[in-house]
């Protein structure tokens, strides 16, 4: 029921540390990594390469990840049905300068690195394959962020799904933050299609965001934005998007600018443009340092 290419479950004890895959995996269980089925200790400095097939909670590199996940990336592709990410399926702890360059396809809960994220950190990441649906729920980065901070981390992936769709996070609630972040990937879909977060909150339960933008075009028929599709609950600060190059100007969610502005630091009220981005004004929009 829980299958890795390298290890099946690694116990809270475990070490797993300078290893890879290279294989390609492909099971009908209900965990399954490309690495490590089920992680509950400290994966460092690990990668795959294979692609990776399956049908829930399904990673590149972790199917289920309740441990730490360091320095690590995945080249390959990811499918599944639900609960698919790039490098982990569903994940209940952080995860730490890792990337994934690979495509990642689901019928729902899909992200570039992450199909569900929830409570503790993700950080320093990135995702540059296509991320995409045949129902709904999915993010360049991660489908659904539940409790979660997101920070300082972009996509650069294509993102497409039926419903709930984002260039960063599609849906972002129960208080999940993202703090730092970018997506330039185009966005399609039919309802809830935003540039960086699909849906932004939920009743009563608030979801925020902060100094992040998004540029990638942004294509819809309900509840389209250029930076949030719809907007629930909780905040909005410090963010932005290009109006030129997602087709979109709506208002209250985000602010909107022109390309030329978006590559202008005066624009980023209150960014902190020494230890977190970098930006060459007029040439580029801002990118994180650590890149």
């Amino acid at each position: 029921s829980v299958v890795g290419c390298l290890v099946g479950v690694n116990d809270e004890k475990g070490y797993i540390t300078g290893c890879y895959t290279t294989g390609n995996a492909s099971a009908t269980t209900t965990v399954e990594g490309g690495l490590v089925g089920g992680n509950y200790g400290n994966i460092n400095k690990c990668y795959s390469t294979g692609n990776v097939t399956g049908n829930e909670r399904v990673g590149g590199l972790v199917g289920q990840n309740n441990g730490a996940i360091i320095d690590c990336y995945v080249t390959g592709d990811v499918s599944g049905d639900n609960q698919v990410g790039g490098l982990v399926g569903l994940s209940y702890y952080h995860i730490i300068n890792c990337n994934t360059t690979g495509n990642v396809s689901g019928v729902s809960m899909v992200g570039g690195i992450a199909g569900i994220f929830q409570g503790d950190t993700l950080s320093t990441c990135s995702a540059t394959g296509t991320v995409s649906t045949t129902d709904g729920l999915a993010g360049g980065l991660v489908g659904l962020n539940i409790q979660s901070d997101i920070v300082s981390s972009f996509a650069s992936g294509d993102v497409s799904g039926e419903s709930e769709v984002g260039g960063l996070v599609g849906i972002n609630t129960y208080y999940g933050n993202i703090t730092n972040c970018y997506a330039t990937g185009s966005v399609t879909g039919e309802d809830l299609i935003g540039g960086l977060v699909g849906v932004n909150g939920e009743q009563y339960v608030e979801g925020n965001i902060r100094n992040s933008y998004a540029v990638g075009a942004v294509s819809g028929s309900t509840d389209a934005g250029g930076l949030v599709g719809k907007f629930i609950s909780g905040s909005i600060e410090y963010s932005y998007y290009d109006k030129e190059t997602t087709g979109q100007n709506d208002t209250g969610k985000g602010v909107p600018g022109t390309t030329a502005e978006m590559m202008q630091k005066s624009t980023f009220e209150t960014w902190d443009f020494t230890d977190i981005w970098k930006i060459n004004d007029s040439i580029s929009y801002p990118y994180l340092r650590w890149q």
